[in-house]
């Protein structure tokens, strides 16, 4: 057994002192090290998540084409062929939403921004239900079609049994057209 003066008992409990806190400091420089690490590796994580997504978005941006406009518009070689599809596309998606049309004919052709437009009035009797429902559907469809302006009344129907009110409906309908003329490819 060795034996401490005063004087080594002193300096061995100093150095006992030093190397504990030597190695509590040791500990915590560890765990805050991979507490670094770890928010590292997150980062790094997320940044590759978001690289997968921008690359993605420039995909979706190539394929949308250089111009975004271009899905909206209606196209064809003579507006009145154009004037004939936007009609037959307007009767058919009323027709199949249950609107009893009165009546859908043109009423002119504008301009919508830059783009040309061909104009509808559309006059029908319909369920809210039914109407809400034609409305969603040109809402959705491509190439657009667009309501600029509505005029709805409440009919009032003796004996209907109807839980939706019944309609009339007058309606602007707006499509945005692209005439391709052959000027262009002579």
């Amino acid at each position: 057994m060795i034996l401490l003066t005063k004087s080594g008992r002193l300096r061995f409990a100093l150095w006992t002192l030093v190397v504990v806190g030597l190695v509590a400091s040791a500990v915590q420089i560890e765990g805050w090290r991979k507490a670094v690490i770890a928010r590292a590796e997150q980062l790094h994580t997320s940044t590759l998540n978001l690289e997968v997504r921008r690359i993605g978005l420039s995909k979706e941006l190539h394929t949308f084409g250089q111009n975004p406009a271009e899905p909206f518009l209606w196209k064809e070689d003579e507006r009145g062929v154009a004037n004939a599809r936007i009609q037959a596309h307007i009767s058919e998606a009323a027709t199949r939403n249950g609107l009893a049309l009165r009546s859908i004919s043109p009423a002119g052709n504008g301009t919508l921004g830059d783009r040309q437009t061909a104009i509808f009035r559309l006059e029908a009797e319909a369920r809210l239900d039914h109407l809400s429902a034609f409305l969603r559907g040109l809402e959705y469809d491509l190439p657009a079609v667009l309501v600029d302006g509505a005029v709805l009344r409440r009919l009032n129907r003796p004996g209907s049994t109807s839980e939706q009110p019944e309609l009339f409906v007058q309606m602007d309908l707006v499509a945005p057209i692209s005439i391709q003329s052959n000027e262009a490819t002579e």
